[in-house]
């Protein structure tokens, strides 16, 4: 054989070879098995959520870098979140993450001793309680770890003469725990340590030198080949407003005042999550693992201590009121290996094998003992022993998701398609349960009406999902409820069909409530109206908005709030009904509110624009309020224009109901026109009240309200577009006339016309108006 040939493995390194994949078989095993028997969390469904976004293309979908779970984010969408069972999807992908944290451990273990060592810290690893809790959920702080270990083991494996390329591998890996959370920065400390601990410094400085440098590159590269798709900057990155981690007050603002007053919030939990998650007697051996080591693998040993300080040192340091256990996720892998390498170091110490037997057995036992916790971590979540604050966050608290879940797996096994509508934050572990494709969990602003009837009108159902106060009663059949905030409230689902005439009443309500969101820009409007002195009838469209504006009304306003819709005032023909009814009042105010959900085809509008005289619009935040003058009198003046503007555009009448006003006053027109051919263009009117070069008042929009564009028009078609005009109290008397014209939306050109006696012009010029 030739020295450069490849030995073949042996039969012990078979063995060694099948243990280990039999080990990462049962961790893969316990982790995808039961996936629902956790409760869904509530950044599990933020996460899907902003992964489907990116899967969709959806760039202003999400929060730059997600957060800083990016790569988690872009990983689930390049494999396929956007699909069926998302949650049950994005858990496995994150168990089969598991398995390089698995791998790591016992090759960290491998690295210390002996390859017995190596399978033992596998096999901690595989049961731990903490590593089975946090990677059986869709979350980046186990990813995030899972991949980091391969930092720690390739900076071991890079050690050794020649061995550049595992520090190209521990770079890559370095990259990636960073992009998956901006915490995987406490990886940079391996290449460090490994300076400080191990063997030829020189070299391992070189090594780390170019496992950061490249880690660098790698990181900024990616970030630069996504760069459109990072996402919608909302500064939360910067200002590091994300949960329960920030820079070390003593590091960062060279305060430890803060510091220490924040170690006391986070170390006192410290105990009982070592307690529960990995247990005393495997912290204690990882401990004692160093002490014990003998040379050469003392250095390799004290490497994995420091390295496991020092990451539990900067999450204390870096946690901001609260410790969440997840984010000691950097800890698992090493403390498995750690704790493995000091049981089998212990027994080896032993003289002879009886005795050796006799600690291994019972050792082994009261090492494995917290282990027992994983079945019912598994099997039973809600009942195993967690921390105080992992059971706050996953099962007694607002982003627990145990009655989310309850209610969408029911709700899954009744509909396939199913529409949720549902106004609570967690929506999104709503619907981390159902294909997007297929089901829709929406929050009611996004609500389209006429989807709403038309999947009604199909005989499909859908579903209104709220909190409710504790011990609201299930009801009938179609109304179930779930423990939510224990003594509190519940999860009420509400299940909505067309064969339930009250239900539709019920919907409309949840779909358009009191919009109390707003109760500011309403105050504002409230006090605008209030400077009326008009008497003028004010209603609102939705019709839900009335009895919140009217409170805020002063009652010696002008404005007399009237409700309209009707006992159906989610369909158009009911309030236009009740607009009939209303009679012909002199001024009419509207406050509409983001109408066209409910009436896309503004109908509604579109009735007022034929029927009364557009006035006014003014926008206050989302409110836009449109004042209108009343219906025509007699005595009105029609003048014939017969002027042609650009190819085809006639203005064939003018009619001025209001050929005598005061100053003050209103002036109310209706303009006939007529199409000879399909306009290109968008075009605006100008209306202009002049004497001559004076201009007195002006009114300048597109036909209808805007509802007419000049592009719709059909050849031959007539179109009435109706509007008034308010003059100056300050109006000098005389006779003025009308200027009017069309120009063009986007370049404000104006249109040339050509007059009745075949002259061209700017602009058509008559008509009459007296202010006395």
């Amino acid at each position: 054989m030739r020295p450069s040939a490849r030995r073949r493995p042996d039969a012990t390194s078979l063995t060694y070879l099948l243990a280990g994949a039999l080990i990462l078989g049962l961790a893969l095993w316990l982790r995808l098995t039961r996936p629902y028997s956790l409760p869904v969390f509530g950044d599990e469904g933020i996460n899907i959520h902003w992964a489907q976004e990116f899967a969709q293309g959806h760039d202003d979908g999400y929060p730059l870098l997600m957060d800083g779970r990016y790569l988690f984010g872009v990983l689930l969408a390049g494999l396929g979140i956007y699909g069926p069972l998302p949650l049950r999807f994005a858990r496995a992908v994150v168990a089969v993450i598991a398995l390089l944290g698995c791998a790591a451990a016992m090759g960290l273990g491998r690295q210390m001793g002996t390859r017995a060592g190596g399978l033992l810290a596998g096999w901690l690893y595989a049961l731990l309680p903490y590593a089975v809790f946090h990677e059986r959920q869709a979350l980046t702080d186990p990813v995030m770890a899972d991949v980091g270990a391969l930092v720690v083991l390739f900076t071991l494996r890079a050690a050794r003469p020649g061995r550049r390329a595992w520090a190209a591998l521990s770079a890559l890996a370095l990259a990636a725990a960073f992009l998956f959370k901006p915490s995987g920065l406490v990886y940079g400390f391996a290449p460090a340590l490994a300076v400080v601990c191990l063997p030829a410094r020189r070299r391992m400085l070189g090594r780390g030198a170019l496992t950061l440098s490249l880690a660098a590159l790698i990181t900024l590269v990616f970030l630069g080949a996504l760069y459109p798709r990072l996402g919608v900057n909302d500064d939360r990155l910067r200002t590091q407003s994300l949960g329960f981690i920030q820079c070390p007050p003593i590091a960062c603002r060279l305060d430890p005042a803060e510091q220490w007053r924040q170690l006391q919030n986070v170390a006192p939990p410290l105990p009982e999550l070592l307690d529960v998650y990995f247990g005393w007697p495997l912290i204690t051996l990882a401990a004692a693992a160093w002490p014990l080591t003998r040379t050469p693998a003392r250095p390799r040993a004290l490497f994995v201590l420091l390295f496991a300080l020092s990451a539990g040192a900067f999450f204390l340091l870096a946690g901001r009121d609260e410790l969440a256990p997840r984010y000691l996720s950097p800890l698992a892998a090493p403390l498995a290996a750690l704790g493995a390498h000091g049981l089998v170091t212990v027994v080896r110490r032993l003289p002879t094998p009886a005795l050796r037997l006799a600690l291994a057995v019972p050792l082994t036992l009261l090492v494995l003992a917290p282990l027992a916790n994983t079945v019912s971590l598994i099997l039973r979540p809600e009942r195993a022993r967690v921390p105080a604050f992992d059971r706050h966050q996953y099962f007694t608290g607002p982003v627990g998701g145990a009655p989310f879940q309850a209610a969408a797996l029911e709700i899954a096994a009744q509909d396939a398609r199913p529409l949720i509508i549902t106004r609570h934050f967690m929506r999104y572990a709503l619907a981390a349960f159902f294909d997007p494709r297929a089901g829709r969990v929406l929050n009611p602003w996004e609500v389209r009406w006429p989807d709403v009837e038309e999947r009604l009108a199909q005989g499909r159902a859908l579903y209104l999902i709220d909190e409710a106060d504790w011990g609201t009663p299930a009801g009938e059949a179609r109304t179930r409820v779930y423990p939510y905030r224990k003594d509190q409230s519940v999860i009420r689902v509400r299940r909505v069909d067309a064969a339930d005439p009250a239900a539709r009443a019920e919907l409309y309500a949840f779909v358009f409530p009191s919009p109390d969101e707003f109760r500011g820009d309403y105050a504002a409007l409230a006090q605008a109206l209030a400077a009326q002195t008009e008497a003028a009838t004010l209603v609102t469209y939705p019709p839900s908005q009335l009895e919140l504006l009217a409170g805020l009304l002063d009652p010696a306003s002008a404005m007399r709030p009237t409700p309209i819709g009707g006992p159906a005032p989610w369909t158009p023909p009911s309030v236009i009904a009740s607009l009939k009814a209303l009679g012909e009042p002199a001024r009419l105010h509207v406050i509409f509110q983001d109408e066209t959900r409910l009436d896309p085809g503004r109908q509604v509008e579109a009735w007022l624009n034929v029927h009364f005289f557009r006035l006014s619009e003014r926008w206050i935040g989302p409110l836009r309020w449109v004042a209108y003058a009343g219906p025509a009198g007699a005595g009105a003046e029609v003048v014939q224009a017969e002027a042609r503007f650009g190819d085809g555009l006639d203005l064939v009448q003018i009619e001025n109901l209001d050929p005598v006003v005061r100053p003050g006053g209103v002036v109310r027109l209706r303009l006939t026109w007529q199409a000879a051919a399909p306009a290109a263009r968008p075009y605006k009117v100008f209306v202009h009240i002049v004497n001559g070069d004076q201009l007195l008042a002006q009114h300048d929009g597109q036909p209808v309200g805007e509802l007419r564009p000049t592009t719709a028009w059909r050849a031959g078609e007539q179109v009435v577009d109706q509007f008034a005009i308010r003059l100056p109290t300050d109006a000098t008397s005389g006779v003025y006339q009308f200027r009017i014209g069309l120009y063009d939306l986007e370049t404000q050109a104006r249109l040339p016309a050509r007059l009745s006696d075949g002259t061209e012009a700017e602009f058509w010029l008559g008509g009459r108006l007296t202010i006395p």
